[in-house]
């Protein structure tokens, strides 16, 4: 009959209709799925991120106190050059002083030759002229 087979297609059409409803919620299902999945991901890569700023922050830091330590021994390198400097100049100083007193050791020695000399000639005089007084 007419009617049987309405109900027959209306039963067709109600089973369309729950399997396609079961298939929307599985598809629901799976997008949520991908959503957590996404979400997950999201996160994971955030973290990541953030762990990387982190790591990059304390690189720079490194490389911030490295420099300053760089700047510091600088700083020493010049000072020692400047007191390697002054100590060469006073060695050098030190070095002319020598230089004159050993000159002046010489010219001292000299004279002392030539009084030394000149009193042994002087003494000589002096025995020349008691000998002649005799």
């Amino acid at each position: 009959s007419a009617q049987d087979s309405r109900d027959a297609t209306l039963v067709d059409k109600q089973r369309e209709l729950e399997d396609s409803e079961s298939a929307l919620l599985r598809r629901y299902g799976e997008v949520a799925k991908r959503e957590e999945d996404a979400d997950a991901a999201e996160t994971r890569l955030k973290e990541f991120e953030d762990d990387l700023n982190e790591r990059d922050a304390a690189v720079k830091q490194f490389h911030k106190e490295l420099e300053e330590q760089r700047a510091w021994i600088d700083e020493r390198v010049e000072e020692v050059a400047a007191m390697e400097d002054t100590v060469s100049e006073g060695q050098a100083e030190l070095d002319r002083r020598q230089l004159a007193i050993k000159s002046r050791e010489a010219e001292l020695d000299k004279r002392s030759d030539e009084l030394l000399a000149l009193t042994d000639s002087i003494d000589e005089q002096r025995d020349a002229i008691a000998k002649r007084r005799r």
